[in-house]
């Protein structure tokens, strides 16, 4: 079990006040608008814990090319649902709101779809630095609990490294593949810093103790 989230309720994500001149689909609206927002960090935790939702920081998500793909139907699924909402029984404020989500969601598409630098480019190594980063750095929990969280991550690397070779199908680019190999040697040094941070006595608690610990040592 995640130690920041027992699973007993889902994550709270905000959403605008009623309108002055509120109408019948704005609530479809924002839960369609809900929904995507749960499904991406889902398939993408990394940047849940960007965006501070920590529901998934022991995690990865799926790194293949068939769970892109998969985001990818999602995202024109949503597309379809919010183009065809009837504006005229939407509220002004969410007519704004809802071509903002057709803009995102149309780059969206266009990213994965057109532009596809996740076939050309390998990405799994960065996800997993940001991963790690992204939990050690910043200060939302005791110390204990963010270790316990990076171990799932530490113990889902080498899934998520197999996973992400069968994005590249076509040719890939040199450059990029640098990059990449770049930022990989790195990645030592920075799980040492994270293996001392262990043995600090502000690091004991509840969710991590010595058995944790031979986790981020494995």
């Amino acid at each position: 079990m995640h130690p920041l989230n027992d699973g007993s309720r889902p994550y709270p994500l905000p959403r605008p006040a009623p309108a002055t001149d509120a109408s019948p689909l704005d609530d479809t609206f924002y839960d369609l608008v809900e929904a995507r927002a749960r499904r991406l960090i889902a398939a993408d935790p990394v940047l849940g814990t960007y965006l501070g939702v920590h529901d998934h920081d022991d995690e990865l998500g799926d790194g293949s090319r068939e769970a892109l793909l998969g985001e990818l139907e999602a995202e024109r699924q949503h597309l379809t649902a919010v183009e065809t909402l009837d504006t005229d029984a939407l509220s002004a404020e969410v007519r704004f709101e809802r071509d903002l989500e057709l803009h995102n969601t149309r780059r969206s598409i266009l990213d994965l779809d057109v532009i596809r630098i996740w076939e050309r480019r390998s990405l799994a190594l960065d996800t997993v630095g940001d991963g790690l980063f992204l939990s050690f750095a910043r200060d939302y929990a005791p110390l204990g609990d963010r270790l316990a969280t990076i171990a799932g991550r530490l113990e889902a690397v080498g899934p998520y490294l197999d996973q992400s070779r069968s994005r590249a199908t076509v040719p890939q680019v040199r450059p990029w593949q640098a990059i990449e190999i770049e930022a990989a040697a790195e990645l030592p040094a920075f799980i040492d810093e994270i293996l001392a941070a262990a043995d600090l006595p502000e690091a004991a608690s509840a969710t991590f103790g010595a058995a944790e610990r031979r986790r981020l040592t494995r």
